[in-house]
């Protein structure tokens, strides 16, 4: 059984993890092919667009990443971890790039990136981690809605069902994506495959083979999307690969990962949305409650090779490839007594692309003095429903956006190229 299918909570992942229980081993698909399951149908065609949301879990510190060096009041509850101005990559004037972000600096000047400042949910969830990544990912507060924003988005278009449309990199389906079936979740093209342990392959697939012949059950249906997905990911994964301009991802989890995010997009012109977690490198996660200047260097560093490796590798993909990167929240504007900040509200997104108004931070900038603050927080003046939707209908071309986000009054930022 796959790590990525067994924690899948779709079809496909019931599925897997039913064939391991049942037949106490799986197959490689290498060899998938030679058994008759089903035809697959034809492939898709591409989608208009395609959008990679990575996904920085643990509530990353906006105010580090894109730094108010404009802000007096920044540095003023910021005495020791405020990055000083003199370190900052200036972008406009008055926001500037971490020091450890330069790898995203060509991003910027090529106007492939772009920075939306003060933006987030319109509640704090309660500062829980658990309550804000759910609401942001369902894309509503309502607790009558079970589906995700994303699948939502996939809904609106459900006659295109190649098994690799939607693709969950993580340890679990993203619940953005909880509401589309077809989803395909794993932790990598190397881990997404069918082990037979000790046993017999021929005699495993024969048993699949009679397990699921019979199209009339719901069961086989899945199956043969099952099977349909291992050849797919068999396929691109037999492939030798070469990042393009000569580009080598960092080896971290996040860099493995959008390698073969890359893979799949040169190889299966039919997907169309993708979620990654990352949730920190070298033992650092984002959740800085304590030594935030001894953690922000490295995760940080990480983060902008592993954009700039990603976006550069993926050449004239990024035509109609967009990447939005968020995080459930931001952290409190004032320091605290152990060398870190505390959960927060307001916070920062990147969005990378060729079909982006990059080169410019988008954002109504609430200031830190005390009045502005939202209880010691960074306001939230940009919904950031209001980013994704302005990608899902400019850059995926969807519009039917009050499907996606049914209660969202929607006003464009202004960030997607006309």
């Amino acid at each position: 059984m796959t790590a990525g299918a067994a924690g899948a909570l779709s079809r496909r992942g019931l599925l897997t993890r039913g064939c391991a229980l049942g037949l106490a081993a799986m197959a490689t698909p290498s060899a998938l092919p030679r058994y008759a399951f089903a035809a697959d149908a034809s492939p898709d065609a591409p989608a208009a667009g395609r959008l990679i949301v990575v996904f920085l879990r643990g509530a990353v510190d906006g105010l580090s990443l894109v730094v108010p060096h404009h802000d007096a009041d920044y540095y003023r509850l910021r005495p020791t971890l405020a990055v000083p101005q003199h370190s900052v990559h200036d972008l406009d004037g008055r926001f500037g790039l971490h020091p450890a972000l330069a790898a995203l600096l060509p991003l910027w000047r090529n106007r492939e990136l772009a920075v939306v400042q003060a933006t987030g949910l319109d509640t704090t969830a309660g500062y829980s981690h658990f309550d804000a990544q759910a609401t942001m990912e369902a894309g509503s507060d309502d607790p009558g809605l079970s589906t995700g924003w994303l699948a939502r988005h996939l809904l609106c278009r459900p006659q295109a069902t190649n098994t690799l449309r939607a693709v969950s990199f993580g340890t679990h389906v993203a619940a953005s994506l909880i509401g589309w079936d077809h989803t395909t979740a794993m932790s990598g093209l190397e881990t997404f495959q069918l082990d037979t342990v000790s046993a017999s392959y021929d005699l495993v697939m024969k048993a699949l083979d009679r397990l699921y012949s019979d199209t009339g059950r719901p069961a086989t249906e899945a199956a043969h999307e099952t099977f349909a997905a291992l050849r797919q990911v068999a396929a691109v994964r037999s492939r030798p690969y070469a990042p393009s301009h000569g580009v080598s991802y960092p080896r971290s989890l996040l860099g493995a990962a959008l390698e073969d995010i890359a893979k799949v997009v040169k190889n299966v012109p039919a997907l169309e949305a993708v979620t990654v977690d990352a949730y920190g490198v070298d033992g650092f996660s984002w959740d800085t409650h304590v030594g935030q200047n001894a953690a922000l260097p490295a995760l940080l560093t990480d983060l902008g090779a592993c954009l700039a490796a990603f976006t550069t590798d993926l050449a004239e993909e990024m035509d109609r490839t967009t990447v939005v990167v968020m995080s459930e929240f931001g952290r409190r504007v004032e320091e605290n007594s152990g060398g870190g900040t505390d959960h927060g509200h307001g916070n920062v997104m990147f969005v990378l692309g060729r079909g982006i108004r990059g080169g410019r931070v988008f954002t109504r900038w609430p200031g830190l003095g005390e009045r502005a603050l939202d209880y010691g927080d960074l306001a939230v003046t940009t919904d950031y429903r209001q980013v994704v939707g302005e990608v899902i209908t400019a850059r995926l071309h969807n519009h039917r956006l009050g499907r996606v986000f049914p209660d969202l009054r929607f006003e464009p930022v202004g960030l997607t190229r006309q």
